[in-house]
């Protein structure tokens, strides 16, 4: 009798009131939709369980523990609390179910960092910023390298959302690579966190902003801010066009990777810088640049990464004027005058500077020709030799002209007219003309040229200092 009524007693315990929490710290094995049977979260951050970052509701989705965790009809388990929760996943058509659990620990000091540059000069000032919940009292910054430490402890921080911010402004005075590491006191006590988003920094007397290289370079903070500021942010996870869950300025979330979401501005700031330096983009125009050995500097490489992020990094693989441009960046001095044809079908070359003299050869677009004269005939035509020796004329609007190498390559030295002029032209969009994206377009070339960096501003065209190309003429 006494067994029936211990049994009976645990029973009615379970029953009235902690059958859910009971069965949250049953073990589980994993089943169906999930390939791993234990998840463990941060308390603060959210996790995809869904299986694909495309947004999907044809599953059910309930947690046997919503003090400890939540979880939405997209599959994203939002953490609450310290413990432990079972996710169950019912798919609506087959009503097939699927179970893992997930774990909730304790919350991350620091959420995030990010340095507002990657590559500086000897002494030259930038800034660190680091993201931490709100139980971080105080941050330090810990710089070290070859032969070289230092400690800047920052005091006072901003609280922003659910996280406070902390910025400190760091020069270092000798060369050569140095790693920035980041501790919190919280609760009296110093903890050593991850670095995340910071990279090492490398320092050079070479290596001011505008002083052009060939060392690997990371997005500046002030072409981040510009870019989204371009593209808009979201502090919560939404859908993209696409139907691919993102949050921030265009990151996209992966399946059970942890994620902050709700994001504080800074945040958004941090998730996107680490999104552009190690996304494909960056990635793209370093390899490019360095591989041909063509030296650039920060706001050059700036612009060309908001470019790509743009419109893809097409340009640099498909044979584009605009590469045939940078490939020819020399000294601008004594190189030979070449001109890349630049049609989409053919181009002929006429034994005078008449669209009605006899045809001598045809080219086709990508087809390279030397320029013998820079002076234009008959106002808008060029002598020219084919690679098949044959002399004569081609009109200049189907030419892109530039001057070859002869002393090392340099974006400081490209050819300024050609390159503001082909830029420009990559304002369209399905066939038409955008003034949106000519104004972005007006705003990159100031990065590249001036090493102005500024807002977003979709009326930018109205005001620039390029001469607007004539497709555009009557239509905005």
């Amino acid at each position: 009798m006494k067994t029936k009524k211990s049994h009976s007693k645990l029973f009615f315990t379970v029953v009235g009131g902690t059958l859910l929490s009971f069965l949250a710290a049953l073990p589980v094995s994993a089943s169906g939709i999930f390939p791993k049977s234990h998840y463990t979260v941060s308390e603060g951050k959210d996790i995809l369980l869904s299986g694909s970052s495309r947004v999907s509701y044809d599953k059910e989705w309930h947690s046997s523990n919503t003090k400890v965790a939540t979880v939405d009809s997209r599959g994203i388990v939002h953490s609450i609390s310290k413990g432990k929760t079972k996710i169950k996943a019912v798919d609506k058509k087959n009503h097939s179910e699927s179970f893992c659990t997930v774990e909730v620990t304790d919350p991350e000091l620091l959420r995030n960092c990010y340095s507002s540059r990657g590559i500086v000069g000897k002494n030259e000032g930038f800034e660190i910023c680091a993201i931490t919940n709100q139980k971080v009292s105080r941050v330090k910054f810990k710089i070290s390298g070859d032969n070289y430490y230092r400690e800047q402890e920052c005091w006072s921080g901003t609280q922003e959302k659910k996280s406070k911010i902390w910025k400190q402004n760091i020069s270092i005075p000798d060369n050569g690579k140095f790693s920035i590491h980041i501790d919190c006191l919280s609760d009296g006590r110093w903890i050593s966190c991850s670095n995340k988003a910071i990279s090492d920094i490398i320092v050079s007397e070479s290596c001011g902003e505008f002083s052009s290289n060939l060392k690997e370079k990371r997005v500046s903070e002030k072409c981040a801010r510009f870019i989204y500021s371009c593209e808009g942010d979201r502090a919560r996870v939404y859908a993209d066009s696409a139907g691919f869950l993102t949050i921030g300025c265009g990151k996209r979330v992966y399946p059970y990777e942890p994620f902050y979401n709700n994001l504080s501005s800074a945040e958004i700031l941090g998730y996107f810088m680490e999104t552009l330096n190690q996304g494909s983009y960056s990635r793209a125009v370093n390899n490019f640049l360095i591989n041909n050995k063509i030296k650039y500097n920060q706001p050059q490489f700036d612009a060309l990464v908001s470019f790509s992020f743009n419109l893809g990094a097409g340009w640099i693989y498909n044979g584009s004027y605009l590469k045939t441009l940078m490939l020819s960046a020399g000294s601008g001095k004594g190189g030979k005058l070449k001109a890349m044809v630049n049609v989409s079908d053919c181009l002929r070359v006429r034994e005078r500077p008449d669209v009605n003299s006899k045809k001598l050869a045809i080219l086709r677009g990508g087809d390279q020709v030397s320029v013998l004269s820079d002076k234009k005939y008959n106002d808008n035509w060029y002598k020219i030799r084919t690679e098949n020796g044959v002399e004569g004329y081609c009109h200049a609007d189907y030419l892109g002209v530039y001057r070859e190498s002869n002393s090392g390559k340099s974006l400081n030295h490209i050819n300024k007219d050609e390159f503001v002029n082909e830029f420009l032209q990559y304002h369209h969009a399905g066939g038409k003309c955008f003034s949106g994206l000519l104004s972005r377009r007006a705003q990159e070339l100031d990065m590249f040229l001036k090493g102005k960096y500024s807002r977003y501003d979709y009326l930018y065209y109205k005001k620039m200092s390029y001469k607007r190309p004539k497709c555009t003429e009557g239509k905005f």
